[in-house]
């Protein structure tokens, strides 16, 4: 109900209420609240449909941050884990009934960012992060990780940088991103936080482009 009071305070605050997407980072892992703080995310996700019922764009876009399909299977498996894998799992389906294409959820492996080690949530710094995002990444170490069970496979996928993770919900709420975007994982939610930027490289070159053919230098 608060989260609904939220949307709903925004919308008649917002000069453009049509254009108005949710971006979503909660959950919790390692505590005895896993279950519920992530199962909490389902409500805030029904309250945003809930929104939509008297105007359909209200909310047009709901993204949240989730992981990959090997983290959930191996959580599912591990009985500290299983209720965080559950909580997960009802926001998911509540996400995709409600919102269908115009939700997205994004998956990545670990988040790497900032300068400190962190195992709840797992986190590595800055530096750490990108060196083993380049190693791990590279093809026979990905070649292997995909003949291994999860268990194993796991501490072998790349980290993603958090600006990366950001970037990517924020083009996909903006929705300037092209293609499928229900599910990102991998290099797609490279590309994804890639879009603004090469868009903005591709404008910055149109102009160029044009005020050199005014000066007759093209």
């Amino acid at each position: 109900e608060q989260f609904y009071q939220l949307i709903s305070t925004s919308v008649k605050s917002s000069d453009n209420p049509n254009r108005i997407a949710v971006i979503s980072a909660m959950g919790a892992i390692g505590t005895d609240k896993d279950e519920q703080v992530n199962a909490a995310l389902a409500a805030a996700i029904r309250a945003s449909h809930r929104a939509n019922d008297g105007d359909k764009d209200v909310v047009e876009r709901f993204v949240m941050i989730g992981n990959t399909d090997r983290v959930r299977r191996l959580a599912r498996n591990v009985s500290f884990l299983k209720g965080y894998a559950s909580g997960k799992d009802e926001a998911e389906s509540s996400l995709r009934k409600c919102f269908g294409s115009q939700g997205c959820i994004i998956k990545p492996s670990f988040i790497y960012g900032g300068d400190a080690i962190s195992l709840q949530p797992p986190r590595l710094p800055t530096g750490l992060g990108s060196l083993a995002s380049e190693i791990l990444g590279l093809y026979p170490i990905q070649s292997l990780a995909d003949a291994l069970p999860d268990a194993l496979a796991l501490p072998l996928a790349p980290p993603v940088s958090v600006e990366i993770v950001a970037s990517a919900a924020v083009n996909i709420a903006l929705g300037i991103v092209e293609g499928y975007t229900e599910e990102l994982a991998g290099e797609a939610i490279t590309m994804a936080g890639s879009v603004r930027t090469w868009k903005e490289k591709s404008r910055y070159e149109n102009w160029l482009k044009e005020e050199l053919e005014k000066d007759g230098v093209v």
